[in-house]
């Protein structure tokens, strides 16, 4: 898995355990540890969702990437031709 994910997905799931209610008190209950779980999870949202999506099609534009059909593939050279029918 490319990108920002194999960094992204576990600190989320830390920040997780911070905003579930473990104890019995809801995320807004806390004082500190809820929102700022809640908003630090969020801005990893945003920045895989933006590393995934926005920059390979922001850097297509920039470059000017476009996509080519796919060539076939040569025959190998020790192959031996078909019989004639």
């Amino acid at each position: 898995m490319p990108g920002a994910a194999p960094g992204a997905v576990p600190a989320f799931a830390g920040f997780a355990r911070l905003l579930l209610p473990w104890d019995g008190r809801r995320y807004d209950e806390t004082v500190f540890w809820g929102p700022m779980a809640l908003a630090i999870m969020g801005g990893l949202t945003v920045a895989t969702l933006i590393t995934i999506f926005f920059v390979p099609v922001l850097y297509a534009a920039v470059f000017k990437v476009r996509r080519t059909a796919p060539s076939p593939t040569p025959a190998p050279a020790d192959a031996t031709p078909a019989p004639a029918a």
